[in-house]
């Protein structure tokens, strides 16, 4: 019975399962797309197979169109089940977002000098229950504006194109879209755990293409529509008394909306 692990040649991969139905190149690894899943070479060596080549994450047994039955397993423990590497190159996620039918999850971050982006990257984003969820589920595309390392002046353009084009003001910023570019949601660092986070992201997907969110979108969001509303009002009120509401007035707004959105998070 024929094995496909880390360890073998690309002559082994396709001898065994076939022609990959796409093949992205990022230096020197590229990531081969089957129907089940991903396998990712690096200078021709197999280095990861993605958990759908699996049954039980130990082992998943297929059949080729000539019938051999192939059983596909690790043949080292310390090697990663799952490939959830981070694509730079935005046409070439693109292009295998659109191939695999994946959306396209954008990490807009400065690695070298962000903290919060450095929490959501230890926290959760390589942790194993977001990077198994990820190798299945969705293309990575690192969107990095680093202070203190060179990028190329073809990625600095391209990266600070994107930022204009998705109207991103902090870090870190994580967009959610499909390779024609429909928005399916934002977010960004949340004291979750992994696995809460995996629920968050397919939330999100799950409610297909909209709209982006207006600042006034995301402040009801946050708020609720009927704290939002009464807010509406006291500007409205503002606006037409002409002197404006008095300073102990705005304290006492401002602390009301304080106490609110500390219950409101308290109960997330």
């Amino acid at each position: 019975m024929a094995v496909i692990a880390p360890g073998h040649n690309k002559e082994k991969m396709i001898a065994e399962l076939g022609e990959p139905t796409a093949e992205i190149k990022r230096g020197d690894r590229t990531v081969y797309s089957y129907p089940q899943g991903t396998i990712s070479l690096k200078n021709g060596i197999v280095v990861a197979v993605s958990e759908g080549f699996y049954r039980d994450l130990n082992e998943f047994t297929k059949t080729t169109s000539s019938g051999e039955a192939i059983a596909l397993k690790t043949e080292d423990q310390n090697l990663p089940l799952v490939d959830a590497a981070w694509f730079e190159d935005y046409e070439a996620a693109k292009a295998l977002s659109a191939s695999a039918e994946r959306p396209l999850l954008m990490l807009f971050t400065g690695s070298d000098w962000c903290v919060w982006c450095q929490r959501l990257e230890q926290e959760i984003l390589s942790q194993p229950e977001f990077t198994a969820y990820a190798a299945e589920n969705l293309v990575l595309l690192k969107i990095d504006f680093p202070r203190n390392s060179q990028q190329t002046i073809e990625l600095k353009a391209q990266n600070e194109q994107l930022q204009m084009d998705w109207d991103v003001e902090g870090y870190p910023t994580v967009i959610i879209s499909d390779a024609q570019g429909q928005f399916y949601g934002m977010t960004g660092y949340l004291a979750i755990s992994p696995s809460d986070y995996v629920d968050h992201v397919r939330e999100m997907i799950s409610y297909g293409p909209r709209e982006i969110p207006t600042d006034e979108g995301i402040f009801r969001d946050i708020l609720g529509d009927d704290l939002a509303d009464a807010l509406d009002q006291i500007e409205f009120i503002n606006n037409f008394s002409g002197s404006g509401l008095s300073l102990s007035i705005q304290i006492l707004i401002g602390c009301i909306l304080m106490f609110w959105l500390i219950r409101r998070f308290m109960r997330r």
